[in-house]
């Protein structure tokens, strides 16, 4: 069959079902079609063909091998459905756009008559072993391309799911270990937590109840390092942590074990072993106190402090320097922070705090009689004037725990301020 393009003429079968797929195509006025048509065409045929389970013409093997590739594209956009509802709320747009946008695009216009090998969406959030379409490394096309892609996605999320407690607090330590912007960031989460949970199970401190650790201490980190550095055979330390994971994910993750290696190998070489580890930056949510009014020279120490630092070292000095409530107000209007950082900050507030910040700098929003929905009905009640406002009001509307912060609004409009 690979040689439809050049042998159409030879092969009366072919040129007859291409010739009825022209036809069909031009709703039986026409078998005139472009050339690029045409020999798409001959690339669906093939295509549906290699799919073909029974055996005899070439009529009957097409036949056969559409319903395989129908019943492929009917098992993807269900398994795309059920993902979609359940999608995990992680922040980061490449993410999201594979079940919200990529995938329901290409189920969508999905054509297995004339375009059954074409695939125009990028699929770029990178699959732990690489990028199917930028790499070209598995071979597929089509329908087959995008099933195997969303299947190794799927076992991803599984991954994912069992850290799912630890998760959303093990990204805010990892952005701001880093500096990233996690919604922008472009790489694999199931790396980022396949690589901190091996370190943490290095540490042989789990138990069953927490065997899918992720959050590590400073201090832990020290011991670690000297664990990996002292390590015999990291190989059979990796063959040790898969085995808390089921046989099919332990499967998955087997190939990884060398290239984790390979990593630690090199950072163990240039002395940047640290740099591997992400310990929390944060554990507890801050509390802000609302009605502290601290000395002004706290509030210029922390100014100073913040020229030229880089976004660890800055979100480390506003957590734990010695201001009050209203100046976090003053810091946030001086934009001395980026977005990425107010958001970091917003992570790390408790729900008391986020709802007080809202309660007294939008306060035209909140009427007694009015309850606050946290959605995007926001933006119509609120003026935004600055950044840190928009990232406030969006973080407000997309976080977890929306249901908590509104109950902690509703006790401040009905007058229980907390003292």
């Amino acid at each position: 069959m690979n040689n439809l393009s050049t042998s159409v003429y030879e092969n009366k079968e072919v040129y007859a079902l291409s010739k009825r797929l022209s036809l069909e195509k031009n709703r039986h006025r026409s078998t005139a079609i472009s050339i690029k048509d045409y020999q798409r065409i001959l690339k669906s045929i093939s295509f549906i063909c290699d799919h073909a389970t029974r055996q005899g013409t070439l009529e009957i093997r097409y036949a056969s091998g559409l319903k395989e590739v129908e019943r492929l594209v009917k098992e993807t956009r269900q398994q795309a459905d059920i993902y979609l509802k359940k999608q995990r709320p992680l922040p980061n747009e490449r993410y999201r756009s594979i079940l919200t946008q990529q995938l329901p695009d290409f189920l969508s216009s999905y054509d297995e008559h004339y375009h059954a090998t074409s695939c125009k969406e990028d699929f770029d959030y990178p699959l732990l072993y690489g990028l199917p379409l930028e790499h070209a490394m598995y071979h597929k096309q089509g329908i087959d391309l995008v099933a195997y892609y969303l299947s190794m996605f799927c076992m991803e999320e599984r991954i994912l799911h069992l850290f799912h407690e630890q998760l959303s607090d093990f990204l805010t330590s990892y952005a701001v270990f880093y500096g990233v912007e996690i919604e922008e960031l472009g790489i694999n989460f199931c790396e980022l937590i396949i690589t901190q949970a091996f370190f943490s199970f290095s540490l042989k401190s789990f138990s069953l109840k927490h065997r899918y650790e992720l959050l590590i201490s400073h201090e832990q980190k020290q011991q670690i390092i000297q664990i990996i550095k002292q390590a015999e055979d990291l190989f059979k330390l990796y063959q040790a942590f898969l085995s808390i994971f089921d046989t099919d994910i332990k499967q998955y993750l087997s190939g990884y074990g060398q290239i984790l290696i390979n990593k630690i190998t090199w950072a163990l070489k240039e002395d940047t072993l640290d740099q591997l580890i992400v310990h929390e930056m944060c554990r507890n949510e801050i509390e802000v106190n609302i009605h502290a009014f601290n000395e002004p020279e706290h509030f210029f120490t922390l100014l100073k402090h913040l020229e030229g630092c880089d976004t660890q070292k800055r979100i480390e000095a506003v957590l734990h320097s010695e201001i009050g409530f209203y100046d976090y107000i003053d810091l946030f209007d001086m934009q001395i922070l980026s977005k990425d950082e107010y958001f970091l900050l917003f992570q790390m507030f408790d729900s008391m705090s986020l709802a007080y910040l809202f309660y007294i700098h939008f306060e035209e929003a909140c009427v007694f009689h009015q309850r606050i929905e946290l959605d995007d009905t926001l933006y119509q009640k609120v003026s935004i004037m600055q950044d840190w406002e928009e990232v406030f009001i969006q973080y407000l509307i997309t976080c977890d725990r929306k249901m908590e912060i509104k109950n902690c609004l509703i006790s401040l409009q009905d007058g229980a301020v907390r003292k």
